[in-house]
């Protein structure tokens, strides 16, 4: 299981090391962004988790059409014909020309290996979350949206939950630390003010004491994500 385990972290590094290989033609923020989403999510099929949420999320915000999805974005970052972004060219400039300017290969993204996938999947996804903060549309970072993929929200959800800690200037990220019990005094209460709220806006019929439920849902939904993740990591 050790050597598994290791191979795996070989496969991640890989894609690391792909993505650091492009930074010139994705740009030092997305590539930085890119290698974090690797970093916490380090397998394939957690970075597909990743990927599948992030893409529900751009096609719910019109960054995206129905049918593209983010790992096809980057692997056309990757094919020999693809310009580099151009200094001063906005995320959101470079991924409309990736998605409309540029023709996916197919028989070679069918033929990528795990290391290969990985990094596409990365850099697509890294290039909609810099579209998405450009566009003020959503503050979202790889570490935020890892954790609410756990609580199996509906993307709109996701969104709305996120605008709610913009609006009332709660860095997103409290949200992780919310759900891993590290927030006490004013942050606490701020945060989960902000959180019953939000669930009352998703779903205004519910009582306190069934949004109280609702967000202790998502805490074991998270908790209990996380104990698979540190039991595989002891085997």
């Amino acid at each position: 299981m050790f050597g598994i385990l290791g191979f795996l972290g070989g496969i991640a590094s890989a894609a690391i090391g792909i993505v650091s290989g492009v930074v010139s033609t994705i740009g030092s923020v997305a590539a930085s962004v890119a290698r974090t989403i690797i970093s916490i999510a380090p397998t394939m099929e957690k970075i597909v988790i990743f990927r599948n949420v992030i893409t529900a999320i751009a096609q719910v915000l019109g960054i995206l059409n129905p049918e593209e999805d983010t790992e096809e974005i980057g692997a056309k970052v990757m094919q020999e014909d693809t310009r580099p972004r151009m200094p001063n060219e906005s995320a959101e400039d470079y991924l409309n020309y990736l998605r409309m300017d540029v023709e996916l290969d197919r028989d070679k993204k069918d033929q990528m290996d795990e290391k290969d996938r990985m990094a596409c999947i990365a850099m697509g996804s890294a290039l909609t979350l810099e579209t998405l903060s450009e566009k003020g549309t959503a503050q979202l970072t790889p570490e935020f949206v890892m954790n609410a993929s756990k609580t199996k929200l509906a993307p709109e959800h996701i969104i709305h939950i996120a605008s709610s800690f913009e609006k009332n200037q709660i860095g997103v990220n409290k949200f992780n630390d919310y759900f891993e019990n590290k927030l006490n005094g004013n942050d606490l209460l701020n945060v989960n003010t902000v959180m019953k709220e939000s669930i009352k806006e998703i779903h205004p019929d519910m009582t306190d004491k069934e949004i109280r439920n609702e967000i202790y849902q998502m805490k074991m939904e998270i908790q209990k994500e996380d104990k698979i993740e540190n039991s595989s990591l002891q085997l």
